[in-house]
């Protein structure tokens, strides 16, 4: 029995959605950096002087691009959906957040099943905060950071033997994994819903993964890379927030 996999079919419009996120990302970094340089709000506190930490909930979309000897893989753009739970400490400035629970489920039309387990850290920086001597209802920030992925594949493309697939089984054998390490960077903007003594801040990011370094120890994917990514989320920050100085008694 032979089973034939299209890679081109989900091609163009996964293109298509990409361009239509990053479009998205960039008219709310401008919509919040033209509300951030005209608002009027003044702080009450100097500006380093409030610690905050919490937590990170966020839900998005990840794309990257398969090179593989496998004709099933190559050129074969893979999609995600999914998430991540992380724990946040930073100031006004900066924030670093911790990504220690990520997991993204396979989307696009490629062959067999494809899962994604993610960790990462990573700063935000945010400028206007440096610059201006004012609090905003809006903050965009820059983010750079470091990402580690897996990559679990199933399927029964990878088998050498002939008839040795099984097709009448629900499930689709492991094929292996595949460990990346990328750096990471691109910009996001905040949205500050609550910023008292507890903080609720709702996110919108885009960023772009560059691999550093991949490597499977599976004999089936050893000639199977996966490319650069584009990670588009939404999300959640929570927590609270203290003076510096109340820290201290």
């Amino acid at each position: 029995m032979t089973t034939t996999y299209s890679n081109n079919y989900p091609n163009n419009n996964q293109q298509s959605n990409r361009k239509k996120r990053i479009v998205v990302i960039i008219f709310f970094l401008i919509i919040g950096l033209l509300i951030a340089l005209t608002s009027n709000g003044q702080t009450h506190y100097n500006r380093d002087n409030r610690i905050y930490h919490g937590f990170d909930v966020s839900f998005g979309t990840r794309t990257f691009k398969f090179n593989s000897n496998l004709p099933e893989l190559n050129n074969a753009y893979a999609g995600q959906a999914g998430g991540q739970v992380g724990l946040l400490v930073g100031n006004d400035v900066w924030k670093v957040r911790l990504g220690i629970l990520g997991y993204y489920s396979q989307t696009s039309r490629i062959a067999g099943q494809m899962d994604v387990y993610e960790n990462n850290v990573s700063a935000n920086f945010y400028p206007l905060s440096l610059l201006l001597k004012k609090s905003s209802a809006v903050a965009p920030y820059l983010i750079g950071g470091i990402s580690s992925d897996r990559t679990k594949l199933h399927g029964h493309y990878a088998s050498k033997e002939e008839g040795a697939a099984n097709y009448s089984s629900l499930s689709q054998p492991y094929i292996g994994s595949i460990n990346s390490l990328s750096s990471t960077f691109g910009a996001g903007v905040d949205f500050k819903i609550i910023d008292s003594f507890d903080f609720v801040h709702v996110y919108a990011e885009a960023t772009y993964g560059m691999n550093i370094t991949q490597h499977t120890k599976f004999d089936a994917l050893a000639n199977t890379k996966t490319g650069n990514q584009m990670n588009v989320n939404m999300g959640l920050r929570f927590g609270g927030h203290r003076l510096k100085s109340s820290l201290k008694k």
